[in-house]
C-alpha cells in the first residue's frame, strides 16, 4: 500500500526545478533507499492567505508505526542539484 507523505520543500515557487531526487530509510537503518527516476509533485494548497502550499508524494513498502529519514534533492532547471533536505515522519498504523 502506498503511504503519502508530506515532502520537505520549502523553495519551490521561487526556484525552477525539473523535479527531486527522493531516497528515504527507516530511522534505525543505514542503508538509504532512492527512489527510481525524478520525482514530480504537485503543490496542495493549505491556506491561500497567506499561500501555504504543501507537496504531497506516495511512496509504496512502508512499514507500519515507523520512523523514516527522507531526504529530498531538487534537481535545478540550470542541471545544478539544490542542497538535500533532510526530514524525519512517522507512518501510520
Amino acid at each position: 500500500m502506498a503511504r503519502k507523505l508530506i515532502i520537505p520543500i520549502t523553495d519551490e515557487e521561487t526556484a525552477c526545478s525539473n523535479g527531486y531526487i527522493v531516497r528515504y530509510k527507516p530511522a534505525a537503518s543505514i542503508n538509504w533507499i532512492t527512489l527510481d527516476g525524478l520525482q514530480q509533485v504537485t503543490p496542495i494548497i493549505v491556506t491561500s492567505s497567506p499561500l501555504v502550499l504543501e507537496y504531497e508524494l506516495y511512496i509504496n513498502g512502508l512499514s507500519d508505526s515507523t520512523l523514516y529519514d527522507i531526504g529530498v534533492t531538487r534537481v535545478c532547471c540550470d542541471g545544478t542539484n539544490s542542497a538535500e533536505t533532510l526530514d524525519t515522519f512517522t507512518t501510520g498504523s
